[in-house]
Parts: structure tokens; C-alpha cells; sequence
């Protein structure tokens, strides 16, 4: 009986089977964003700010990254030349004359936000000179605390400091924040 249960055995052994492919990779999950409500939507296009419209943002947004160019429109004053003009700071007049062809070539201020799993948070970038002399990035910390009604509420850090080597310092500084209303040129 043995024997005759040998070949069985060794025909049994001989059956192939078909390999099977490899299981398809599952897609990666989505990513999860912690962020206002409402900032999950598409925020390209133009950006005015709330109280002062001549400041403008042009918005990239890639679903993940937004990115703001900041401009600002001058207003011609008629006692002076239309390419010519004064800059004022904070409402006062630095006294500086600037050429608006010249304004227009320096760097903008842009403002490159995040959506992360710890909010929806980056930098404001803009170029200062350093008492040297030479023009640095600063990085101003920045985070959307709103996207409701259509609007954003950027809180942004209202100073920084800067090294010799235009770096930041180690241990940033436990600054005052300003907070900016955004809308849509057209919503108001």
C-alpha cells in the first residue's frame, strides 16, 4: 500500500501552480492638514488688504504651498513728477525719494505659506538693509488664524532682528504680532 501511495505522492508533488502577481501598491493617504476652516479651498488670484487696498497679494496656491507676491499701488501726489515720488513710512516722511521704476525691480515682499498636519503657518520674506549697508531676507513668522468669509487673517510677527551675516538670531526674540485682513478686491 505504501508503494502504491509513493507516486501518488510524487505526482503530487510535481503540480505546479501559477505564481501569483504581486499585490498592487495601495495609494499613499491623503494628507492630513490641521488648518482654519474654510483654507482647504483654492486661494489663488488677487488679494487686497482690508483696510488699505493699495497693498495687493497675487496668490499661487498648489493645494499644499500658497505663496503671496505683495505689491503696493502708489498714489501719484500732482506736486510731484508722475515717475517720482516720496516714500513715507508709517506716516512719515522718511525724506527719501524713490524711483518707481526702481521700486518696481526690487525684490517683493512675498509671504509663503504651508498647509501642514500643525496648521497653516510659514514666512513673510522681505528685503531689509542692514545698518552695514547690505540687504538681507527677513523672515517674519506668519500663520493664518482665518479663512471664514472668504477672507484671510494672517497674523504676522511685527519685527526681526538680523546678524552682521544677515542671519537670524539663535533664539528668536518674543516679538509683538500684527494681525492682517485680506480679502477680494471684489468683495468689498
Amino acid at each position: 500500500m505504501a508503494r502504491r501511495l509513493l507516486p501518488l505522492l510524487i505526482i503530487a508533488a510535481c503540480v505546479r501552480t501559477t505564481p501569483q502577481p504581486p499585490p498592487e501598491p495601495s495609494p499613499p493617504p491623503a494628507p492630513v492638514f490641521l488648518v482654519p476652516p474654510g483654507c482647504l479651498a483654492p486661494l489663488s488670484g488677487t488679494w487686497v488688504h482690508a483696510t488699505n487696498p493699495a497693498y495687493r497679494y497675487e496668490a499661487d496656491d498648489d493645494g499644499g504651498t500658497v505663496t503671496l507676491v505683495v505689491s503696493r499701488q502708489y498714489v501719484v501726489d500732482a506736486g510731484f513728477s508722475p515717475r517720482r515720488f516720496r516714500q513715507v513710512d508709517g506716516g512719515v516722511d522718511a525724506g527719501i525719494e524713490v524711483d518707481a521704476g526702481q521700486q518696481a525691480a526690487a525684490s517683493p515682499v512675498r509671504v509663503e505659506l504651508q498647509r501642514t498636519g500643525n496648521g497653516f503657518s510659514g514666512a513673510t520674506l522681505a528685503p531689509l538693509i542692514h545698518p552695514s549697508g547690505r540687504v538681507c531676507e527677513g523672515r517674519f513668522p506668519t500663520t493664518v488664524l482665518s479663512c471664514a468669509d472668504g477672507g484671510l487673517l494672517l497674523e504676522t510677527q511685527s519685527a526681526t532682528a538680523l546678524g552682521d551675516a544677515c542671519q537670524a538670531p539663535a533664539r528668536p526674540l518674543g516679538l509683538l504680532t500684527q494681525q492682517h485682513q485680506l480679502v477680494r478686491p471684489d468683495a468689498g
